[in-house]
Order: C-alpha cells, then structure tokens, then sequence
C-alpha cells in the first residue's frame, strides 16, 4: 500500500493536534527518545553526540558543532507529494542507519516540533521494535512539550517502519 492510501485511511487516527494540550514552544529542550537519538530545534543547545542531521529546507546547517559530522536533508513543512516520501525516508534511513551503527545523533528542524519530531519518532519506534509512532511521540511531547508533526509524516513513518523489516541488517 502507498503512504498516500495508507494516509487516507487514517488521517483523522494521525491528526496530532487533537490528541495535543497547546504549551508554550520550548524549543530550547532536547527530547531522547531512544537511547543515541535526540532531537531539538536550530536553538537548542547541542547534545553531546557524533553526528548532526539537519532536515529543514530552510535551515542552515548549524555553525556551533565543530568537527562533527553534518548532514542535511531537506525537508519543506508540509510536502504530502512523493518528493516528500522521498526526502522522508532518505532522512529516516540516514538517522536510523547511523543509531543502529552506534552513533549518537542530533536531529532537527527549524522549531524542532514538526519534520524533526516525525524522523525521530518513526526512528525510535523501529530501533525500540515493541513501540509504535504514536507512542514515540507521547515520550518526545513529555520532554518537548509542543510539538506538532504533519500527520503526512507520521503517515510516512508507519509506511516506512513497514518498508524498513523487508531490509536485512
């Protein structure tokens, strides 16, 4: 099934918003949602890890980590189009690949509620094996207290999570 069927079917099941209490946006707290994985903002300050992935097509790659690799992947807002699947799962794979490697990553966007939060889920709800994106997400929100992933990329997630088991480690 495409993430565009699959998205169809459950769009009001991956419609963030209605699950979430509005707080203020407190992109200056990292969220961990599984161990080597964080993710924040372009203003929080920087976890200790090896490697940084930047997902925001607006954003310039961060000035204040050193040697560390970077990489970037952009991602716009909302992009439900098959660029969007596209350049989700480069990202997915890429911050999935490198958790699994052992390297501890950093991943953000722009405000670190949206494209940033739906990799990072979609990453730990695969890497944990027992947990699903939306459980992923509650953890995130207890330490992000606003976040607000498109629902199109929550959708992708679970495609991608489908997708992902087909491939030997």
């Amino acid at each position: 099934m495409s993430w565009e069927d699959y998205y169809k079917e459950h769009e009001v099941e991956y419609n963030w918003n209605r699950w979430l209490e509005r707080k203020d946006n407190a992109t200056d707290h990292v969220a961990n949602p599984y161990s080597g994985l964080f993710v924040g903002s372009e203003v929080t300050k920087m976890p200790d890890v090896n490697v940084v992935v930047n997902v925001a097509k607006e954003c310039f790659n961060r000035s204040d980590i050193g040697s560390l690799y970077q990489y970037k992947i952009g991602l716009q807002m909302y992009q439900p189009n098959a660029l969007g699947y596209k350049n989700f799962t480069s990202a997915a794979l890429l911050v999935y690949s490198l958790v699994k490697s052992g390297y501890k990553v950093f991943i953000y966007c722009k405000c670190g509620i949206g494209r940033s939060v739906a990799i990072a889920a979609t990453c730990a709800s695969k890497l944990d094996g027992n947990t699903t994106i939306l459980e992923k997400l509650i953890d995130i929100s207890k330490l992000r207290p606003y976040i607000d992933p498109e629902p199109c990329y929550i959708a992708m997630g679970q495609i991608w999570n489908q997708e992902i088991e087909q491939i030997s480690w």
